[in-house]
């Protein structure tokens, strides 16, 4: 069979999970956390959380309070425009499982918001 034969491959999304702003140690939680609740972890800086988040399209940003409490709005809007949720992180000691609950609650919120791409 030619290459031109052949059905299209189906596109298929990777559950991801977008930490802005978040200090290493919050990173590494979260990634363990992601192994538990089956998602990609990805990290930037605050300053291009915008741009990643418009690129990636999350379900899930990760943000540290301190950094949401910069601009809540447009976190907010930012989460509505990717079709994803917002999970603020008051402290960077939360437990790894009581996180992995929240992200899989919210990744599964956030998939079923958004239906077939």
């Amino acid at each position: 069979m030619r290459e031109s034969d052949a059905t299209t491959l189906r596109q298929f999304h990777v559950p991801l999970v977008l930490v802005i702003g978040g200090s290493a140690k919050l990173v590494r939680t979260v990634q363990q956390a992601g192994l538990t609740a089956q998602v990609l972890v990805e990290s930037c800086a605050a300053a291009e959380g915008t741009a990643q988040a418009a690129r990636m399209h999350p379900l899930v940003l990760v943000l540290p309070e301190r950094i949401y409490a910069l601009d809540p709005e447009s976190y907010e809007h930012l989460a509505r425009d990717v079709r994803g949720s917002v999970l603020r992180i008051s402290r960077d000691d939360v437990g790894s499982g009581e996180l992995a609950q929240r992200l899989g609650a919210l990744a599964a919120a956030a998939e079923q918001k958004r239906g077939s791409w």
